[in-house]
């Protein structure tokens, strides 16, 4: 069994009415969140090596956030999590994102 961890950046939570579309993908055995919903777990039966898999995770931008850092996923082997693979992405960010008002619009 594999276990696919998907933080999502700051500021946004998952959209659980997408799950039906992760579920529906071949050896796909559940769908949850973690962390307030802010990190989407799913669990496979297994994965072959090399095979590849388009996951469609949705996600609702719930406020602002400026300067975003990257965010983890993580897959890892359930029964050995010494078998662990990372990866970073990160979601276009600015400080103008989080401005507003007369003073915003001099400076961004």
């Amino acid at each position: 069994m594999a276990i696919l961890e998907v933080s999502l950046p700051s500021g946004y939570t998952v959209d659980e009415d997408s799950f039906k579309d992760i579920q529906d993908i071949e050896r796909v055995r559940l769908v949850e969140t973690k962390n307030e919903d802010s990190v989407v777990v799913i669990y496979f039966e297994s994965l072959p090596k090399g095979e590849i898999k388009c996951l469609p995770i949705e996600a609702f931008k719930t406020h602002a956030v400026a300067n975003q850092k990257p965010v983890p996923i993580v897959l890892y082997d359930y029964y050995d999590t010494n078998k662990k693979a990372t990866e970073y992405y990160q979601v276009e960010s600015k400080l103008c994102d989080i401005c507003e008002g007369d003073e915003c619009s001099a400076k961004c």
